[in-house]
């Protein structure tokens, strides 16, 4: 953080990513510079790393948001397990807690991370219309299930992306180039482990 802060790269537009190794100065600087900051809880798990201060960081007031880093670290890609994780992290097992922080993660606090809030984050009046809406059975699953839950409805300004869990409007080439893109990251991770 000290050589971020020297190199005059910290400002309210920046976000800082896992922050797995903040200190009190380190928050302090964060605090200082009014940057955001995104937890990315799995990626952390997987990686063997430890986690962000997550409750030092919420009690400096810290604009705290999530993300889910890659599919090299995060095979779920599931922001709303990383919202549930990250607030379970801050709430001493309150369960009431653990779903607010997690919505507010999810919504509002993920907005005011990117310094959005005035545009996203909730459903307001001048504000785009960007929503998702999930099944409400997937949604009583436990959160540690193997599949991510699969949005039934996205709105991006307005405009229906997903409906009934299909693209309404597929991306002319996009599955082929993801289908590519997991068969680069199967080959990676298979000679990675052959390395080992």
């Amino acid at each position: 953080m000290a050589l971020l802060q020297q190199a005059g790269v910290l400002g309210e537009s920046t976000l800082l990513i896992h922050c797995v190794r903040c200190d009190a100065d380190d928050i302090s600087a964060i605090v200082e510079h009014r940057c955001g900051v995104a937890t990315c809880p799995s990626s952390n798990t997987r990686l063997l790393d430890r986690m962000a201060p997550v409750a030092a960081l919420r009690a400096a007031g810290v604009r705290l948001g999530v993300g889910s880093d890659s599919m090299a670290s995060n095979d779920k890609m599931d922001v709303l397990r990383e919202s549930v994780l990250t607030a379970r992290d801050s709430s001493r097992g309150e369960t009431e807690s653990v779903a607010k922080q997690a919505w507010h993660l999810a919504t509002i606090d993920g907005a005011r991370a990117l310094g959005m809030e005035a545009r996203i984050g909730s459903l307001d009046v001048g504000k785009q219309a960007d929503l998702a809406a999930f099944d409400a059975a997937t949604m009583l699953e436990p959160w540690n299930g193997a599949e991510p839950r699969r949005a039934r409805l996205v709105l991006v300004a307005g405009d229906t992306l997903v409906r009934d869990g299909n693209l309404v409007t597929p991306v002319p080439g996009a599955a082929e180039a993801t289908a590519a893109s997991s068969a680069r990251l199967r080959l990676w991770l298979t000679t990675r482990g052959e390395r080992r």
